[in-house]
């Protein structure tokens, strides 16, 4: 009787292992990124003005935003070569529309981007590039 009932709870074990629930290798989860946002700028003597809006989606929460800049003489432009860019502030959320100053050099070309990222860390997509030069 002993050896019946290993038996069967050997089978019943075996059973339930089958059915655990693990069909797969795990995967890491998929990360929701915050969307590119359409950057604009405006321009008046050498202040520059960067514009942009930011949606807050159901899934994603958009914590802040990067600006990067490049900043190259005219002399030494260079349209094929590739564009170093700097970050020069991290702006935290206010709200949906968002602003940042700065000031230009005589006779610089700046090129600026940004990038959104969630209170987590997940940077979005790059936004367009804007240009400017100071005059």
């Amino acid at each position: 009787m002993p050896v019946r009932k290993t038996v069967l709870a050997g089978i019943i074990l075996c059973f339930l292992a089958a059915g655990c629930g693990v069909k797969e290798w795990p995967s890491v989860p998929m990360q929701v990124v915050p969307e590119a946002v359409r950057l604009s700028i405006e321009t008046s003597g050498r202040r520059v003005k960067l514009t942009w809006t930011v949606s807050q989606g159901s899934s994603v929460r958009v914590a802040g935003t990067r600006v990067f800049r490049s900043s190259v003489h005219v002399s030494d432009d260079c349209k094929n070569c590739p564009v170093a860019f700097s970050k020069v502030a991290d702006i935290p959320y206010d709200n949906a529309t968002m602003i940042y100053t700065d000031i230009m050099e005589k006779d610089y070309r700046y090129k600026y981007k940004l990038v959104c990222y969630t209170d987590r860390g997940v940077f979005g997509k790059d936004s367009n590039i804007v240009e400017a030069i100071g005059e």
